[in-house]
């Protein structure tokens, strides 16, 4: 307990109790009827200040790293989960090893900085194995079926042919989702704040065209 609690280890000690909150969070939800009690809403990233002027688009490269992280492909707050208790426990495994062979631990600040960075392919890796064994039954039919048709606004990145972008969208229930989508015509390009039309799907990835005038619901 005494290491726990240990000043160095209180971001991994935090992290992990988060889980447990957002745990208990998710099995209440089930339990009063809430089928998608977490891991709807994402955050809201429809801002200006990701997109740097010139050729260098920061918010495209964000967008990548997110689709790398299978954000839109499984729920956001799922993912939030595995990082936090990958941070956690990879921090805490970090510490008592430093503990072990050097007799004390290594400041707060560059623990976290090394599990930050550890956590991040776990949390793909985990990512990934989720995505195969998670219930498709509610969210797969949703995408597949029923986002067809329906207004998207872009949030980050740049839309491209070949370069997708998160959009976000609201289904028939009125509940918030994130997919990843790029234009169905070469020439066209989809700044942040677009709003776009799916048309169909290719994979993991929607094709849109430009739906410029139509009232999207905030």
């Amino acid at each position: 307990m005494q290491f726990l609690s240990a000043p160095a280890n209180l971001p991994f000690t935090v992290a992990l109790a988060i889980v447990l909150l957002l745990g208990a969070l998710e099995i209440i939800g089930l339990l009063i009827g809430g089928a998608n009690a977490i891991g709807v809403d994402g955050p809201d990233l429809d801002s200006p200040a990701l997109v740097a002027d010139g050729d260098f688009d920061a918010s495209e490269i964000f967008s990548q790293i997110l689709n790398w992280l299978h954000v839109g492909q499984i729920p956001v707050t799922i993912l939030a989960i595995v990082w936090l208790f990958n941070f956690g426990v990879v921090g805490l495994l970090l510490q008592n090893s430093i503990r072990s062979l050097s007799g004390s631990m290594l400041p707060m600040l560059l623990a976290s900085a090394i599990a930050f960075f550890i956590s991040l392919p776990a949390t793909r890796i985990t990512g990934g194995v989720l995505k195969k064994i998670l219930p498709r039954d509610e969210t797969e039919a949703v995408s597949s079926e029923s986002f067809l048709g329906c207004e998207a606004r872009i949030t980050t990145g740049t839309a491209r042919r070949g370069k997708p972008a998160e959009a976000r969208l609201r289904d028939r229930f009125g509940r918030t989702h994130y997919v990843m989508v790029e234009p169905e015509n070469d020439e066209e390009i989809f700044a942040s704040g677009s709003p776009v039309l799916i048309l169909k799907r290719s994979g993991d990835i929607f094709r849109v065209m430009d739906n410029q005038g139509a009232a999207i619901e905030e």
